[in-house]
């Protein structure tokens, strides 16, 4: 049975979601396909900053370095058109500085990376999680300090807005989360930050791990569309999309 899934415009409410996925397949007649995911890099101004000094990959390896189902066992996972993904207008908090969290699955970070690539997920097999498990896959890759100030900020509004916030989703909508909740982050790649986020309305929470490796961020949403409760962060995954960065990058070298 096909789940449709609309997660353009939001950030941790599964409500109000407003880019499509299935976990059975794709609008256009299937899942993964073979081909890498799409690379927005085009849409977005790379950051040049006086950091670590570190160079973004190349988009064609930005591409590469996100998983496809033939990495993923138990898991349909489905390329995103930069049209799916910039459609909508770009989240906003009614805090600034809850801001990086209202960005996070949005289409206007900032900083903004030199080039990244979206794909989304569905469980497919009960042994890789609860049915109904479903989220996104992206990974950046930013010049200068950008990767390191993403992270930084990222956690700072963690703490900061550990109360909840107020936003405005991509699709124009009002939102209120009632706590943003720290979570033990995986000990990978060179920093990491791990959240979980509730929707006041639904009381439906949902999954963030962040992960740093050099000038490369790789992030990983999870939730539920069948029983919020059951929202789960698998950390298979989550080992297996940072491995994949790591060795593209790697790579290039």
């Amino acid at each position: 049975m096909r789940t449709v899934v609309r997660l353009v415009g939001v950030v941790v409410a599964v409500a109000a979601l407003g880019m499509t996925t299935a976990c059975g397949g794709s609008d256009d007649g299937g899942g993964d396909d073979g081909k890498p995911a799409k690379v927005l890099g085009d849409d977005r101004a790379t950051t040049k900053g006086p950091g670590s000094g570190a160079k973004a990959l190349g988009k064609a390896r930005v591409a590469s370095a996100v998983l496809e189902s033939a990495d993923a066992k138990g898991y349909a996972v489905t390329r995103m058109s930069k049209e799916e993904f910039t459609s909508a207008k770009a989240p906003k908090a009614k805090q600034s500085k809850c801001q990086p969290l209202a960005a996070l699955l949005g289409s206007s970070p900032d900083p903004a990376p030199a080039a990244w690539a979206v794909s989304t997920f569905g469980v497919q097999d009960s042994k890789a999680g609860a049915m109904g498990g479903m989220g996104m896959l992206e990974v950046s890759s930013y010049e200068g300090d950008g990767a390191e100030r993403t992270l930084q900020n990222l956690g700072k509004a963690v703490r900061d807005c550990a109360g909840g916030f107020e936003m405005t989703t991509g699709a124009g909508t009002q939102q209120t989360y009632s706590a943003v909740e720290s979570l033990d982050a995986p000990k990978l790649g060179d920093e990491a930050v791990a959240y979980r986020a509730v929707d006041k309305a639904s009381g439906a929470p949902s999954l963030y791990t962040v992960v740093r490796s050099g000038a490369n961020v790789s992030m990983i949403f999870a939730a539920n569309m069948m029983d919020p409760a059951k929202a789960t962060m698998d950390p298979n995954l989550v080992k297996t999309q940072v491995a994949k960065v790591e060795k593209a990058a790697k790579a290039t070298g």
